[in-house]
């Protein structure tokens, strides 16, 4: 506010920031990266298992059933505090059973919810903001009353019961009731996460022993692998066998029967026995090879045995490091968040004080007067502001009403800026 009277009603900070969308240049100061990846934390912890038996079964087996026990209580305790926080889907659950829960005079329990209701409750004030500065033209008329009248009127809007004061009062209020919840979360979920980094880091045993269990397995696979090529390769060797000699000994079966009678019938005997070999050899072989063919068949089944313990270690690898950095925004994300609701909270301070000032030094002949009123408090830029951030917020509240659909750890989140 200066000395000249050029006392703006604008808001401080239009609580917007910047995209690459040509359509929506401008977005929600609470729509943000950190919003985002808070988002994307908590609803990637519901997926965590919170049960030895859940853990075995998506992870695989380990010797050392105390460390996995450890491992389950740091996951169990991080996805508790999800209900804290809440998630996207449950608020859309909610919402399905209970279309007016964000409605309501106080806000949600779960910090996800109270977010958006204090999003719609920013909404509806600037709003309030937007009508009563168009309301000026009609209260400030001449035809409506006297200067004094008039001036009246114009304080009754701004510091009266309901008035713009007590509305940036009340928002002021609220974003700090938000702001100690967060920062009650916020506390909680450190001590939990700090819990759960000692084993989502690279250097903890549980990620020793599920890279030392891939590197075996890979071993196992290898030696399993030569073993089934081997067996496969004494498979066809027996059945080529088998077939040559039973072929060949039946050859030689016809021509001794051939030779029979230029050999006295002699010959006849010998052709006997061969056939008789013949098929003996064929047997044996056949064996031989239906055993190798066995065998490969079971190392095949083997192979693949392991190659699902591989996955499931691999598995827990690949979640536990994409789970390390997420955990690592965490802290971030909640600053961000909390910096953000104190520029939120600080826009409704100033307005307040802005309209006291005016209200409590100008007198009728300033107060009266809608020219001196636009041009002193850059009425037409202040409307056009609030009605941004209305707007910002009313596409705030609508992102959140979508149903979200959860990443796998590590997945990068599509923003529709």
């Amino acid at each position: 506010m200066s000395e000249n009277g050029n006392i703006s009603v604008e808001p401080n900070n239009t609580l917007s920031q910047t995209t690459d969308s040509q359509q929506r240049p401008n977005r929600f100061i609470l729509f943000s990266d950190s919003w985002l990846n808070l988002q994307n934390y908590i609803t990637t912890c519901l997926a965590l298992p919170i049960n030895q038996g859940d853990f075995g079964t998506k992870y695989g087996d380990f010797a050392d059933l105390n460390l996995v026990k450890q491992v389950v209580a740091a996951m169990k305790k991080v996805q508790g505090l999800t209900t804290v926080f809440g998630n996207p889907i449950e608020f859309y659950n909610k919402l399905t059973v209970d279309p007016d829960y964000v409605l309501k005079p106080e806000p949600p329990t779960e910090i996800y919810a109270h977010i958006v209701w204090l999003a719609m409750q920013i909404q509806g004030a600037a709003s309030m903001y937007t009508n009563t500065f168009d309301s000026f033209r009609v209260i400030l008329d001449p035809k409506t009353g006297t200067k004094e009248e008039r001036a009246r009127y114009l304080k009754d809007a701004l510091l009266g019961e309901g008035g713009l004061v007590s509305v940036a009062e009340d928002i002021k209020k609220k974003t700090n009731a938000l702001r100690a919840k967060l920062s009650s979360f916020s506390g909680q979920i450190s001590d939990a996460n700090g819990e759960l980094v000692r084993y989502t880091s690279q250097q903890s045993q549980i990620m020793k022993t599920a890279n030392d269990a891939i590197a075996e397995i890979k071993k196992t696979i290898e030696e399993l692998t030569a073993k089934s090529e081997a067996a496969e390769k004494a498979w066809r060797d027996f059945t080529i066998a088998a077939a040559v000699a039973s072929v060949g000994l039946a050859i030689l079966s016809c021509l001794c029967l051939i030779l029979a009678p230029f050999t006295f019938g002699t010959t006849v005997a010998v052709a006997g026995g061969l056939a008789v070999g013949a098929v003996a050899a064929a047997t044996a072989l056949g064996i031989a090879a239906e055993n190798q063919r066995k065998e490969y068949k079971r190392l095949l089944g083997d192979i693949e045995k392991e190659k699902g313990k591989q996955e499931q270690k691999t598995l827990l690898v690949t979640d536990l490091t994409a789970l390390n950095r997420q955990v690592a925004q965490v802290g971030t994300g909640m600053t961000d968040f909390s910096t953000n609701l104190a520029v939120i909270e600080g826009i409704w301070l100033d307005i307040a004080g802005k309209l006291t000032y005016l209200c409590s030094n100008y007198q009728p002949e300033q107060l009266s007067n809608y020219p001196w009123i636009v041009q002193a408090t850059r009425l037409n830029d202040a409307t056009k502001k609030w009605q941004e951030i209305s707007q910002i917020t009313t596409e705030f509240t609508q992102n959140s009403l979508v149903k979200y659909e959860r990443k796998e750890f590590g997945a990068a989140v599509e923003v529709a800026a």
